[in-house]
C-alpha cells in the first residue's frame, strides 16, 4: 500500500485514490443530492467514469451525469463505446451516451457513432446521426464517409413503411441544436424516420439544400413540395433516390420530359426558401388557431 503522498505501482497517489473511493461511494449512494455532489466535485479521471455511465439511466441526476462526462473529455471514450454498443447494455444508457461522444474531437467517439448506426434500437441510431453531424460540423476531420452515410440511408429505408409511422422519442435532451435539417419551421410536422434519414444524407451531401427541401417536403403546396423534390432527385444517386421515394409522398401528376439539371433545381430550390418558411409559419398559425378553439 502508499503512504500518504506516495504513488503507487499505477501513478496514481494514495491520496488521489482515497479522494476516488470517497467520489465512488456519493456516486452510488441513493441520495441525488449525494450524487450531484460527486459529480460536481472535479473532473471525472478515467477510474471514475464506470460508476458514472449507470446514473444515465437516472432521470433525477443524469442531466448532470452527461455534463460531468462532457467535462472529463474524452478520458473513458473506450468505455462509453464499449457501453454504447452492447446490445444487453440498458437502453436509456445507450440511447444518452451519443450525448456525450458526440462533445469529444476524438476519432474513436466518431467511430463508436458510427457503429452505433446500425443498432437495432431507432433512438439509439437517431441520436448517434446528429451525434455525428455534430461532430463533422465542429471537426471536419471527424466527418464519416459519404459511403458509409449512404449505407445506413439504405438500412432505415429498408426498414418498411409501418416501422417509420411508429417511431417516437422516449426523452428530449439538449441535442436538437445538432440536427442539420430540424428547426422550429418544422418541428411539430416532422416524421423522425424521415428526419434521420435526412440527416444521414447531411453527412454525404450539402446541408444548406437539404434543410430547404426538408421543409419544403412539409408544406402542403404542391408547386413548393414539387421543387424541393426535383433538387432531390437531381441530388440523390439513383441507388438511394429509388428505395427513399416511395416515403417522400410524391403526388405530383406525371410530367413529360427529364428532371431538371441539377444547377437549375438547385437554384429554384435556394429561390423558395423564403416561400416555404413563410407557408410552414401560416400552417403553424392554423394549427396553433384550430387548438385554441377547441379548448375554448
Amino acid at each position: 500500500m502508499s503512504g500518504p503522498g506516495e504513488e503507487s505501482s499505477t501513478g496514481v497517489t494514495a491520496i488521489e485514490e482515497e479522494s476516488d473511493l470517497a467520489r465512488i461511494r456519493g456516486l452510488h449512494s441513493r441520495d441525488p443530492g449525494r450524487v450531484i455532489t460527486a459529480l460536481e466535485t472535479g473532473p471525472l479521471t478515467a477510474p471514475l467514469v464506470p460508476h458514472v455511465v449507470p446514473l444515465l439511466a437516472w432521470d433525477d441526476v443524469a442531466r448532470k451525469a452527461i455534463d460531468a462526462l462532457r467535462q472529463a473529455g474524452p478520458v473513458g471514450v473506450e468505455h462509453l463505446v464499449e457501453r454504447l454498443i452492447d446490445p444487453n447494455e440498458d437502453f436509456t444508457i445507450r440511447r444518452r451516451i451519443p450525448l456525450v461522444l458526440a462533445t469529444y474531437k476524438d476519432r474513436a467517439a466518431m467511430e463508436g457513432l458510427i457503429a452505433a448506426l446500425a443498432d437495432r434500437r431507432f433512438e439509439v441510431r437517431y441520436r448517434a446521426g446528429r451525434g455525428l453531424a455534430h461532430l463533422a460540423e465542429m471537426d471536419p476531420s471527424l466527418a464519416m464517409s459519404r459511403e458509409a452515410a449512404f449505407q445506413a440511408v439504405l438500412r432505415e429505408v429498408q426498414s418498411g413503411a409501418g416501422v417509420w409511422e411508429s417511431r417516437s422519442l422516449l426523452d428530449r435532451m439538449d441535442d436538437e441544436a445538432w440536427s442539420p435539417v430540424m428547426d422550429e419551421f418544422v418541428r411539430d410536422r416532422a416524421n423522425r424516420s424521415l428526419e434521420h434519414v435526412f440527416t444521414l444524407l447531411a453527412l454525404a451531401l450539402p446541408r444548406q439544400p437539404l434543410r430547404i427541401a426538408f421543409r419544403g417536403l412539409h408544406t402542403d403546396d404542391p408547386l413548393l413540395r414539387g421543387t424541393a423534390l426535383e433538387y432531390l432527385e437531381s441530388a440523390l444517386p439513383p441507388e438511394i433516390r429509388r428505395p427513399l421515394w416511395p416515403y417522400l409522398e410524391d403526388n405530383r401528376p406525371k410530367r413529360p420530359g427529364a428532371t431538371p439539371p441539377a444547377p437549375e433545381a438547385l437554384r429554384a430550390l435556394l429561390q423558395s426558401s423564403e416561400s416555404i418558411v413563410l407557408r410552414l409559419e401560416d400552417l403553424k398559425r392554423m394549427h396553433e388557431t384550430k387548438e385554441e378553439d377547441r379548448s375554448s
